[in-house]
C-alpha cells in the first residue's frame, strides 16, 4: 500500500485510491482484528470523494512531469484546473476544491506575467 507525503498531492491520491483498491481485504481483516481500524461507509464515501478530487491533480502532475511537456503547458493546466475547481457556494469536501483552486492561483501568477513564457 501507498504511503502519503504531505508535500505531494499525487502521494495523497495514490495512498487513498490504494485503501479503495483493497477495501473489502481491509473491512475483513478489521472484521477479524479489533485491535485494527476499521473504516465505516462514511470514511469510504469520503475516501472516495477525496479521490474523485485528486485524480485530475494526479493526472495533471503526470503530465507536466513528462520529460516531453514544456512549460508552456503548466498555465494553461492549472488554468483548467482552477476553474474547475473553484466554486461558488461551497460545502464539505467542495472547501477543499476551492483551497487547491487558490493555492494554484497562487503560485501562478508570477508565471503569467513573465515575457518569456507563451501559451
Amino acid at each position: 500500500m501507498a504511503k502519503d507525503c504531505i508535500v505531494r498531492w499525487g502521494s495523497s491520491y495514490l495512498m487513498l485510491s490504494s485503501l479503495l483498491d483493497n477495501k473489502e481485504p481491509l473491512n475483513l481483516m478489521s472484521q477479524m482484528d479489533p485491535t485494527l481500524p476499521c473504516f465505516s461507509p462514511e470514511d469510504w464515501t469520503i475516501i472516495e470523494s477525496i479521490c474523485e478530487i485528486l485524480a485530475p491533480l494526479h493526472g495533471a502532475t503526470l503530465q507536466i512531469q513528462n520529460r516531453r511537456t514544456t512549460i508552456s503547458s503548466y498555465i494553461p493546466i492549472c488554468k483548467t484546473i482552477i476553474s474547475n475547481y473553484t466554486i461558488r457556494n461551497p460545502t464539505n469536501l467542495l472547501l477543499l476544491k476551492n483551497r487547491i483552486a487558490e493555492g494554484l492561483e497562487k503560485r501562478l501568477r508570477d508565471w503569467e506575467h513573465k515575457k518569456y513564457v507563451a501559451y
